[in-house]
Parts: structure tokens; C-alpha cells; sequence
């Protein structure tokens, strides 16, 4: 089963809540990102060289009419709610980057709306691939009725991790899911965010990613 077939996930939401239709149904679609050069040098304001990558988080959504946001996780079905005017408490489950986000949206004096999601993807947790900024991406992308640009909405994405969630974090994951281009890497001064793109041979040779948890005994 593919998890990232967009049909089936419209499917899935319209099934999870009835009060949505398949063809209502948006996907946001962040990446995950490899770091080549500069380790632990985006939080001290120095460069970095990042590249997204092809695994990815999806949410599949519908927005709704109320305040309110529920997603389930495709995964285990295991869904958590709130209400965009009363945040919750960050308790340190994985909701709390959607609500993180939210909070910082509403700070920048975005636009929010009430949706309904189904989180999925093929971008593994706590594999250092940066699945908490993938996450921070889709959700702002699925609560801001008009998204900011997206210099904007990486910060946007770093203060809701920061400030909300609680963890001190550099810039380079939010830009670089945010902003990274295929068959690229992308040099980032952290101190001023200028950037520029750097090709990447990619039709010769390939990045490849091992994920330790999973390697086979």
C-alpha cells in the first residue's frame, strides 16, 4: 500500500468524517531534509548547506466552517483535537506542533480556519530527518487561509517549535523544508537568511538516507 496515494487519502478523510466529501479534500505536502554541510552551526548563526529530500509528510484536509481542528494520524487512527480559540496546553504529544502553529500563525495575524485531517507519509520520526518541521510546514499550510511567504512562514514554523513546543531549535529545518528545491542543496547564512540555491548532480549520483532504527538485524 502506497501511504502517499492522494486518492486514497481523500478517500480516508471522507470516511473519517462524514461531515466531508473526497472532492473537498487538499493535501499539503512538506518535505523532509538532509543536512551535507554544518552541523549545529544553524543555532549558532553560521552556514549550513541542507537539501529536502523525497520522504515526505502529507495532510490530507478539509476545511470547515467552525474553529475547529481534528486530525488523525492514518498510521494508528489516533486522533486529537482543538479549538483554534482556546489552545491547549502543550502537553508534549505530537498535536502540539499543530497547535504551535496555529499560535504562531495567529501572531503574525494570519487568517486560521477549522479543518479536518488525516496525517501520513513515508518520513520517518526522530530519524533526524527533521519530521517535526515537515509537520510545522503542512500544518500551516492547512490552517492559514492564505499562507505567509515562505521566508515568513519558516519563521513562523521555528518561533511555533521555539516558543510553543519548547524546543531550541535553529533555522535551518523550517527553511529548508519550507524553501528547499529539487535536485538542489540550499547555502544558508542563518544570521541574515540570505540563500541561494546549489545544484546538485543528482543524475549521477544519489543522497542517500539510512535510517539506523530500521536497518534489518
Amino acid at each position: 500500500m502506497n501511504p502517499l496515494d492522494p486518492d486514497r487519502l481523500r478517500r480516508h478523510v471522507a470516511e473519517t468524517y462524514p461531515d466531508v466529501a473526497a472532492s473537498g479534500v487538499t493535501i499539503a505536502r512538506a518535505p523532509g531534509r538532509v543536512n551535507l554541510i554544518g552541523e549545529h552551526t544553524d543555532y549558532n548563526q553560521g552556514y549550513v548547506l541542507p537539501a529536502a529530500i523525497g520522504l515526505e509528510t502529507w495532510l490530507a484536509f478539509a476545511p470547515t466552517p467552525d474553529r475547529r481542528v481534528t486530525i488523525a494520524l492514518e498510521a494508528t487512527g489516533e486522533a486529537a483535537s482543538f479549538d483554534l480559540d482556546a489552545l491547549p496546553t502543550p502537553s508534549g504529544a505530537w498535536i502540539d506542533y499543530v497547535a504551535g502553529v496555529a499560535w504562531s500563525l495567529a501572531e503574525l495575524g494570519t487568517p486560521l480556519r477549522g479543518v479536518r485531517g488525516l496525517l501520513a507519509g513515508t518520513l520517518p520520526i526522530s530519524a533526524g530527518l527533521s519530521s517535526s518541521a515537515a509537520l510545522e510546514l503542512a500544518s500551516a499550510l492547512a490552517l492559514a487561509r492564505q499562507p505567509p511567504e515562505p521566508v515568513e512562514l519558516a519563521l513562523a514554523c521555528q518561533r511555533a517549535e521555539n516558543e510553543w513546543v519548547g524546543v531550541s531549535c535553529g533555522i535551518m529545518d523550517q527553511f529548508a523544508v519550507t524553501l528547499g528545491a529539487s535536485a538542489a542543496a540550499m547555502l544558508l547564512d542563518c544570521r541574515s537568511l540570505e540563500h541561494q540555491s546549489v545544484p546538485l548532480p543528482l543524475t549521477e549520483h544519489a543522497i542517500v538516507v539510512c535510517d539506523r532504527a530500521r536497518r534489518g538485524g
